[in-house]
């Protein structure tokens, strides 16, 4: 990713810039993933941090936009002494990210900067979600109200978001098929089908079998769905001849849009289909076949077209794709675990990723193996050098486990799990090397 570090005026952090050259510097916007991608570099006070705190200065200087029922917004974007009139209510995501980068560091000094005078002033009066996460950021926020020293906050976001489970629930059975969209979650009613209705499958709390129907019956769908030419479009074909401005012909595909509706595939665990679509994607739109280089486009016309810059932050969010999603990285300082819970492609043999954990770091090495042996797979999981207790959950890949798994590591052993095709494996302490050995026919 592209950096910028200015030290002037409302510019005060070392954050993200969205291309090369472009003066309107880091998006409120683009920072929902950008931030997250921060959380897995090496020097987190320098690439991650300021992505969080860069916009609380506009808090601080009282540059923000505040409705009469105490909803506040801050600018798109802004300089060392300017900020743009477009306000937005992503926040609540930059929430998400700042607690990913908490569980990264255990940084409760960072945690403080974020709560005191920024997220709980933002979020004092009233929570606006982004994808349906107003129920996860309310949960956070308590937890970020005791570790920086205001327990007594916590009644306060209790009441202010409702969590109870009965409550949750109906909150998105209100929101399935609105408007009379068939297996669509809160589709509108003008008939703009996009594929933010996908983002909320993110949440935890999103019912896993309207997610399964949404997949079958939009994701995959070429003729009114969201598979274009490649996977996804932005807009539904159903919708498309109705909705043809000419912004809706350049966005015609973008990379944001697609990290977002992956993403939420993967949490939701439907590891075939969302490692099977994020190639599609990665195949398609990062990399240019006449140039024979990859590329980082802004977006794609409806026409295939290029559109806007060709190396963009805007696309960052394709990093979390790999790291989270097809190897199924997770790590907790705070918590003491480090996960790998896969999604391998099926048409690879091997993956290996290395992310750097805790402040010194440690460079853990995660390699994801699959052989051919006696009609079926011989599938390993290797973490290496990891400072944490180690969990692997193998994905399965809709085959049956034969013979007993083969295990590795100091009080390494099977654990119950929930989630279906899937087996998993804990060690009780953190060891050089641990793994598990799967023979799938």
């Amino acid at each position: 990713m592209y950096y910028i570090d200015v030290q002037k005026g409302w510019e005060r952090e070392n954050h993200t810039q969205s291309a090369v050259n472009n003066f309107l510097g880091i998006h409120r916007y683009d920072a929902c993933f950008q931030i997250k991608v921060g959380a897995w570099t090496t020097d987190k006070p320098r690439y991650a941090y300021g992505n969080v705190l860069t916009w609380k200065h506009l808090v601080k200087n009282g540059r923000y936009k505040e409705t009469p029922n105490g909803l506040i917004m801050l600018s798109d974007n802004k300089g060392i002494s300017w900020h743009s009139g477009a306000y937005g209510t992503e926040l609540s995501e930059h929430v998400l990210g700042a607690w990913q980068i908490y569980q990264h560091t255990g940084d409760r000094e960072f945690l403080r900067k974020c709560y005191d005078g920024y997220f709980r002033k933002v979020f004092w009066k009233r929570l606006v979600g982004f994808g349906m996460n107003d129920f996860e950021v309310a949960q956070i926020l308590e937890e970020m109200a005791e570790i920086s020293g205001h327990s007594r906050d916590i009644e306060h976001w209790q009441k202010l978001v409702r969590r109870d489970p009965e409550h949750i629930r109906l909150m998105f059975d209100q929101r399935w098929e609105a408007n009379g969209h068939k297996n669509f979650f809160m589709g509108p009613g003008n008939g703009m089908l996009m594929t933010n209705a996908f983002w909320s499958m993110r949440t935890k709390f999103f019912p896993r079998e309207y997610a399964d129907k949404m997949i079958r019956s939009w994701a995959l769908d070429r003729v009114k769905g969201f598979y274009g030419e490649f996977f996804p479009l932005a807009m539904a074909r159903r919708s498309m001849k109705t909705f043809a401005s000419e912004t809706d012909h350049a966005f015609g595909y973008t990379p944001d849009t697609a990290y977002f509706t992956l993403d939420g595939m993967f949490r939701q665990d439907f590891p075939k289909v969302a490692s099977e679509l994020t190639l599609n994607h990665l195949e398609n739109y990062n990399y240019h076949d006449e140039w024979e280089i990859p590329v980082a486009p802004e977006a794609y016309r409806r026409d295939l077209e290029l559109f806007g810059d060709q190396y963009s932050n805007f696309n960052a969010g394709k990093i979390l794709l790999f790291l989270e999603g097809l190897a199924g990285i997770s790590y907790s300082l705070p918590d003491g675990f480090f996960q790998v819970r896969d999604a391998m492609p099926t048409a690879w043999e091997w993956m290996e990723i290395e992310v750097p954990v805790g402040m010194k770091p440690d460079w853990v090495k995660v390699r994801i193996e699959r052989k051919n042996e006696r009609g079926g797979i011989m599938k390993r999981i290797i973490v290496e050098n990891s400072p944490l207790p180690v969990k692997i959950t193998p994905w399965l890949e809709d085959r049956q486990l034969v013979d007993e798994p083969q295990l590795q590591g100091i009080g390494f052993s099977e654990s119950e799990t929930v989630l279906p095709d899937r087996k998993s494996f804990h060690s009780n302490a953190k060891d050089s090397a641990s793994s598990v050995s799967l023979f799938l026919k």
